[in-house]
């Protein structure tokens, strides 16, 4: 009986050790191998969070009167109103 149950231990400790090895060389693979690839990837929301702290500047026409303007990271206020969001930018 003492036997029996020794081969179970070492069978689950043997699958617990493989599982663990599948999910190490996975790991370095995510980290080594394909990093780059998720960094960059559209769905990634780390790059527009990074882009919604950017203080944008002002938006002025050719005489240099404000068009739109930034008063804090992530806002746009616009002279004219959000009317004219879609055509000022």
């Amino acid at each position: 009986m003492e036997e029996r149950i020794r081969r179970q231990i070492l069978g689950a400790a043997s699958v617990m050790l493989l599982i663990f090895g599948a999910l190490a060389i996975y790991v370095i693979y995510l980290m080594g191998f394909a990093a780059e690839g998720l960094a960059n990837h559209p769905l990634n929301p780390r790059k527009s969070l990074v882009e919604a702290e950017v203080l944008r500047g002002s938006i002025l026409d050719a005489e240099g009167i404000v068009l739109a303007a930034s008063s804090e990271p992530g806002t746009r206020e616009y002279l004219l109103g959000d009317a004219a969001a879609h055509v000022i930018g």
